[in-house]
Formats: structure tokens, C-alpha cells, sequence
């Protein structure tokens, strides 16, 4: 990504919202500028640098969920195998049956 230069801070830039969700938002202001605003704090991006966040967020989402899925859902095909999830799940966190020791017994 190559350096951008940011214009000024303009307090009174003009703004439209591109994007609205339950976390965030995002306004673009007339200068080109985009604001990503995440509860109380607001970042002033270019539109490259917030594609690349975008991006990176992709990628550590689709980690995350590599990382949760069992290594035989994912050899398997993914939604071709969700039917086996409930073998795969036993497989791998077989149920552990409890056992009373007596005192004296190892």
C-alpha cells in the first residue's frame, strides 16, 4: 500500500453514512476521507488503509474459525461433513465418565 497524504482535519466536512451496524459505522466525508467510528473512538481513514483493515479482519476471522473447526470437517469438505459434526465432536472430546474411588483404592 503506498503512502497517502491525509488532507487536513476539517471539523465542519460535510459526511455521508455508508455503512451501519450494531458495533460501527462508517461515514465518508467530502474530502474522500472515511471516518470509522467503533463506539467512542472514531479513526479518519483513507479508503485504502480501511480496505486493508477490512482485509485483515477477513483473515483473522476465517483463522478463528479454521482453528475451531475439527481437522476432520475440514480434510472432509466442510458442509459435506456438518452431518458428521456430532461424531466428530465425540471423537475428539470423548464424554468422560465419572468414577467414584473408594479411599484406600488407586
Amino acid at each position: 500500500m503506498k503512502a497517502q497524504r491525509t488532507p487536513p482535519e476539517v471539523d465542519n466536512c460535510p459526511t455521508i453514512r455508508l455503512a451501519s451496524g450494531e458495533l460501527a459505522t462508517v461515514d465518508m466525508c467530502s474530502c474522500g476521507m472515511l471516518r470509522l467510528h467503533l463506539g467512542a473512538v472514531t479513526l479518519r481513514l483513507t479508503p485504502d488503509a480501511l480496505e486493508s483493515i477490512s482485509a485483515t479482519i477477513g483473515d483473522a476471522l476465517s483463522t478463528q474459525l479454521a482453528l475451531r473447526t475439527p481437522p476432520r470437517l475440514l480434510r472432509s469438505g466442510g458442509a459435506a461433513a456438518a452431518a458428521e459434526t456430532s461424531d466428530a465432536a465425540l471423537e475428539l472430546n470423548p464424554p468422560v465418565l465419572a468414577t467414584k474411588r473408594v479411599r484406600g483404592q488407586s
